[in-house]
């Protein structure tokens, strides 16, 4: 999937497109609605792979349209919705254009072009001082094209454009992580003769709500997130921020029923009530029973390996297996492992992101520990002498924070 961020800082850049003709009338819906907000979301984004919302509540929609920055505009012909636009400016000066289409009975007719024109008028009039949308490949053909054609394009420098300025989120080798030639899922970073070989491969981070949980991710931090899926029969959802040869995992409940009869969701809501940053940490390897019967071997008592699949956006399904290695209910520093059955290039680190600092990489994993001896010899056994983390002396065990590197230096993040 290939990501274009656009931004405008100067309202006199934009050049508007022409209003079509007919009876067509723009109207704010001033009343909160989340019937009309799911109606609306899913006309217009039905055929592009709009999932995110779907599985919102009653709640999340009011909580979501009642917000005093956030805006819904509705286009009407003649009574009809033809299309729409939510203005989000929770994040002062800046307004996200956070979805905008057109109805699929209105398509063809133009329409597209002056919604988004009249989306950035009204973004600025609400005081912004940066607008900026996000469209991709799974969106309309015409998304781009429509963005594109409205703003004024002085160029400065290779590639560079003044006013809605586009940047293709191409994959690019991370700092530490997988470049040309290597597979994915990549072991390169696996600890020399380590056998089976044993990577870190993702970090689980709760949130109540995807969307807005990656929206305070980017604003912290710069990190861009990307759509993910939901985990049949677990009863949660996730968003994925790519780092290449790893990623994080936002996630979040979606069912509580579900998700109270699972161990992923059950911790998943005990780190949300506790306020926790971080839920758990996860391994890849190239084979679970290879390093099942090591662990055994070792004296390790292993419950059963679980299969697990989500849908992408784009209707491909991903597959793994995992094998939990501590089975207690209480936070744990030891993570658990996973064997991907995925083609190349489908593993959730190389989807493509723009990232505020440019390629972004994990550095390593902090991990906390009341007996931190006792998880360094684990830890050992399952990664080798590795850079990917670090262990040290805490008073609850679990990850304690993660360190990125990016264009610019550092990011912490606990």
């Amino acid at each position: 999937m290939t990501t274009w961020s656009l931004e405008m800082t100067n309202p006199a850049e934009l050049q508007p497109a022409a209003r079509p003709s007919g009876p067509l009338e723009f109207r704010r819906a001033v009343r909160p609605s989340p019937e009309l907000g799911r109606f609306l979301y899913t006309a217009a984004g039905g055929n592009w792979f709009w999932t995110m919302r779907l599985g919102w509540t009653y709640e999340q929609w009011l909580a979501r349209l009642s917000h005093p920055r956030v805006e819904t505009w509705v286009l009407y012909e003649e009574g009809t919705p033809a299309g729409y636009f939510e203005l989000d400016g929770i994040t002062e000066p800046e307004v996200e254009i956070a979805y905008l289409g057109v109805l699929p009975a209105f398509i063809g007719r133009r329409l597209g072009g002056w919604v988004l024109t009249t989306a950035i008028q009204r973004a600025f009039a609400m005081g912004a001082a940066r607008v900026w949308v996000h469209t991709c490949n799974l969106d309309s053909p015409n998304a781009l094209k429509a963005s594109r054609s409205i703003y004024r394009t002085r160029h400065r420098g290779p590639g560079r454009a003044r006013g809605f300025t586009g940047r293709t989120c191409r994959r690019r080798p991370s700092a530490s992580g997988n470049r040309e030639g290597n597979r994915m899922p990549d072991f390169s970073q696996s600890t020399k003769g380590l056998d089976p070989p044993t990577v870190v491969d993702h970090v689980l981070l709760p949130v109540a709500d995807l969307e807005e949980g990656a929206r305070r991710l980017h604003q912290r931090f710069g990190l861009q997130s990307v759509s993910g899926g939901r985990h049949p029969n677990v009863g949660t959802a996730n968003m994925i921020v790519p780092l290449g040869s790893q990623y994080l995992e936002l996630i979040a409940i979606v069912d509580p029923q579900e998700a109270e009869g699972s161990r992923l969701g059950r911790r998943l809501a005990d780190a949300l009530k506790d306020g926790r940053t971080f839920v758990a940490w996860a391994l890849r390897t190239q084979s679970l029973e290879g390093l099942g019967g090591k662990l055994r071997a070792a004296g390790w008592n292993l419950p059963p390996v679980i299969e697990g699949s989500r849908n992408r956006p784009d209707g491909r399904v991903l597959s793994w297996r995992t094998q939990d290695v501590e089975t207690g209910g209480e936070p744990s520093a030891i993570p658990f492992v996973i064997e991907w059955r995925i083609p190349d290039g489908l593993h959730p680190g190389e989807a493509e992101a723009g990232h505020r600092g440019g390629t972004t990489a994990l550095r390593r994993v902090v991990v906390g520990a009341r007996d931190p001896g006792r998880v360094r010899r684990q830890l050992e056994v399952l990664l080798g002498d590795s850079d990917l983390y670090e262990v040290r002396e805490a008073a609850v065990d679990g990850v304690a924070e993660l360190v990125l590197a990016d264009d610019n230096g550092e990011l912490v993040i606990g």
